[in-house]
């Protein structure tokens, strides 16, 4: 749309849109005492301000102060940049994302209890990533099988979810730990980036204690609601009323971040934990395994 438009005048109608504002800026600054100067403030957009940014990060660089990190910043994949903490709060809310489950052929080279040929059947929730794909996490202590299915394919799946995916109608051929996985290779879902670029664990199976299958969140969550003793009975009835389909998991995380005795590190870990393995309510329940 930007491009459509033109950056010349993307630009300028950015500029009139800052200043369409400037006296309701000017009347908050006041009734809330800030203390700056509205005579004759500083204007991010203007060139003196932008060239004495780029004079003092010169500076910094002369001085030897500058050094390459990274760090995590919300991103607008339409224009393509950072945003501000400014910026994400204008618009900022909580989107369903489509999750996806990848055949990834195991190829010449591996060792363990897997063939050439065999499909790890890999679950993810971040599906734009699959361009750059770069490793396949399994959890070490989960079991997994070589299922042969009714259609003559051999994939590799975890066993608790087996029936879930692959319906009755499989032959299980093997049964083994995530940790016999390890160092598995496979052909990527795309060849746009070489496993090699990823270092020596490119396009492999790698082992990761963060990987759990969906019925070990549910209980996990819903020990923690019982235990917490700063959630009132009332909180705790709603949460024992849902019952065990994953896509309620959703609920569980509503009903602990409303109550008023949990606290943002307890809420923060459930968080972490869901992100991990929560599905999309039209997808199935679990995973099998995280790609990365």
């Amino acid at each position: 749309e930007i491009e459509e438009l033109g950056i010349a005048e993307f630009n300028e109608r950015c500029r009139e849109s800052v200043f369409a504002y400037v006296e309701d800026w000017n009347r908050l600054v006041e009734r809330i005492g800030h203390w700056i100067d509205l005579e004759d403030p500083y204007v991010t957009m203007d060139t003196d301000y932008m060239e004495s940014v780029w004079w003092s990060l010169k500076q910094h660089w002369e001085k030897d102060r500058l050094y390459q990190g990274h760090k995590v910043v919300p991103y607008c994949p339409r224009c393509g940049t950072a945003l501000s903490s400014h910026e994400v709060a204008l618009g900022y809310k909580d989107v369903i994302d489509p999750s996806a489950y990848v055949r990834l052929p195991v190829i010449e080279g591996s060792t363990g209890p897997v063939e050439p040929g065999d499909n790890l059947l890999v679950w993810t929730t971040t599906p734009w990533t699959l361009i750059a794909h770069a490793a396949v996490a399994v959890g070490p202590e989960i079991d997994y099988v070589r299922a042969g299915t009714a259609g003559g394919e051999i994939v590799v799946v975890a066993m608790a979810l087996a029936d879930r995916l692959l319906g009755e109608d499989y032959e299980t051929l093997a049964t083994f730990s995530g940790a016999e996985l390890d160092g598995v290779r496979y052909e990527p879902p795309f060849s746009y980036i070489p496993g090699t670029d990823f270092g020596p664990h490119g396009h492999s199976v790698l082992l990761g204690d963060f990987v759990t299958k969906a019925d070990d969140v549910i209980r996990e969550v819903s020990e923690w609601i019982t235990a917490n003793t700063t959630l009132d009975a009332a909180v705790k009835a709603r949460a024992a009323a849902y019952g065990p389909a994953y896509e309620q998991y959703l609920a569980f995380k509503a009903i602990v971040r409303q109550a008023h005795g949990a606290t943002s590190n307890q809420y923060a870990r459930i968080h972490i934990r869901g992100r991990g393995a929560a599905a999309e309510p039209s997808a199935p329940a679990a995973p099998v395994a995280n790609g990365g």
